[in-house]
């Protein structure tokens, strides 16, 4: 355990002071609050309803055709609902058969196209006396919109055999196309800023080496590029573009950075005090990818399997298609079993930062920070605040912001410390840490031992040569002195005559 603080490098989070903490936290919920507010007050309203119009009860079982006209890409979608007038004496339950067909034309066209022939429709619907109403129910959905003008042709089958049922009002409501330029700048916002964070932070670690960056760094760098998908860049497509791609990309997109999240909340709280030898793909990884990656079909199906539905047939409803309810069951399912496991990982990470101080630091910050994000994205997917339609600007734009906004944060808080970058060296073009391979250093000290041994050696043999020559030289002073005094003996008369 002692090892963890060693092997991972500082980041900003160990160098950050109490009045840093605070203002960081400070700067995230201002500019979160601000998104909230501007979508609440300044963001238009998302839907826009075209004037009702009324099917007289005479009129009940002719074919009532429903025009509109003027639509463009920029409402995104189409929802037809009504509302039955009652005309019974107590409150009760009555079932309403309608035969409904829908035709599109584009503005240069002179020609229908048909989009739906005649289908039938029961709707079973509550209606109170005291009204004279029942509740109002959607009859069709068009989740993308590629002609500007529309035609639905609706009849009640059973309109003169039920003598409560009185006059039908028809409500079309589209997206608003203020609402929808409103979402594109500020998708476009959130992608430019999103762009830009992950070049900075990928400028900030480029010094260090994959195998030096913590959990938290390498799973930031993953997720800002998830956070690419949840901003959508194909977004703009799918309105100017015709066809259900776009669409289904669009959910796809939306759900896989879910599930990213997801699973990135659960390896963090359950990898944060392990050591790394402890984390291996099957007994760590692969448990967690296999409950997240059933979590993510289960969920794709329930986000898209009703949208392709409805563009075979406009009146689809959930619980009538095929196999919905079993997906929506076993999507329940995982995420109960998810957030057991989460709580069971988050008890583990508590427990262990009482024996690490170090741990106890990163696991504070990121579980407060992280907890307050959870709850905010279980009440959006809870309540519905978090899918393909908003119910108002505010919705939409907090999450959105809600999102990338808290990964910005970690961004930075998780960056290398200014202490992180000293006791570095430039080796041949690129930056390493000066003890990132005991095993080649160790060969560098024997090698340069070596080196010293071979240069003592060598500095002996120079002396004993220098000591070899010097004798030399005596022996060979002291040589011909002893030949002149020779020479001296043998001839004493040259002494005399000097």
């Amino acid at each position: 355990m002692q090892d963890i603080e060693t092997r991972t490098m500082r980041m900003n989070l160990q160098s950050m002071t109490k009045i840093g903490f605070i203002l960081t936290f400070a700067l995230f919920i201002i500019l979160f609050l601000g998104s909230v507010v501007i979508g609440a007050f300044l963001g238009p309203s998302v839907f826009f309803h075209f004037p009702r119009q009324t099917i007289p009860h005479a009129n009940l079982e002719r074919n009532n055709t429903i025009p509109i006209t003027g639509i463009s890409k920029l409402n995104q979608q189409l929802i037809l609902d009504l509302r039955v007038g009652f005309l019974g004496l107590y409150d009760s339950e009555i079932e309403v058969v309608f035969l409904m067909s829908v035709y599109g034309r584009s503005s240069n066209s002179s020609q229908w196209d048909t989009l739906q022939a005649s289908r039938v429709y029961n709707r079973q619907l509550t209606c109170k006396k005291s009204i004279g109403q029942c509740d109002s129910v959607w009859l069709a959905h068009l989740p993308f919109l590629g002609y500007s003008d529309y035609n639905f042709t609706i009849s009640i089958i059973n309109g003169t055999k039920n003598n409560n049922i009185g006059n039908i009002e028809i409500e079309i409501t589209v997206a608003n196309h203020s609402f929808t330029l409103f979402e594109l700048w500020f998708r476009f916002i959130f992608l430019v800023a999103t762009f830009i964070v992950i070049i900075w932070y990928s400028y900030k670690l480029r010094m260090f080496q994959w195998k030096d960056w913590t959990i938290e760094q390498k799973w930031v760098s993953v997720l800002l590029f998830g956070l690419l998908g949840y901003n959508n860049p194909f977004f703009p497509l799918g309105i100017l573009l015709n066809g259900w791609f776009l669409v289904l990309l669009d959910q796809i997109l939306l759900v896989s950075f879910l599930v990213l999240i997801l699973f990135f909340w659960l390896v963090m709280f359950d990898g944060l005090w392990k050591e790394p030898k402890n984390i291996t793909f099957f007994s760590f990884y692969l448990p967690k990818v296999l409950l997240l990656g059933f979590f993510w079909v289960m969920a794709l199906v329930a986000f898209t399997w009703t949208q392709l539905h409805q563009l075979d047939d406009v009146g689809t409803r959930l619980y009538e298609i095929t196999g919905y309810v079993f997906f929506q069951i076993f999507t329940l399912l995982a995420l109960i079993i998810y957030v057991f496991w989460l709580v069971y990982a988050c008890c583990r990470a508590i427990g262990n930062s009482k024996t690490m101080p170090y741990l106890g630091l990163r696991l504070k910050f990121f579980g407060l920070f992280t907890m307050f994000v959870m709850i905010l994205t279980a009440g959006g997917i809870i309540f519905g605040f978090i899918g393909p339609i908003s119910n108002n600007a505010a919705e939409f734009l907090s999450f959105l912001s809600l999102f990338n906004l808290y990964l910005y944060t970690l961004a930075f808080v998780y960056l290398p410390s200014k202490s992180a970058y000293t006791g570095r060296r430039l080796d041949i073009g690129s930056i390493r840490l000066e003890d990132e391979d005991p095993d080649h250093n160790a060969f560098e000290r024997e090698e340069d031992n070596s080196m010293v041994k071979i240069e003592f050696e060598k500095q002996d043999d120079d002396e004993i040569e220098m000591q070899n020559i010097k004798r030399d030289e005596d022996e060979s002073s002291s040589s011909s002195e002893e030949s002149d005094e020779n020479k001296k003996k043998k001839d004493p008369q040259v002494d005399l005559d000097d």
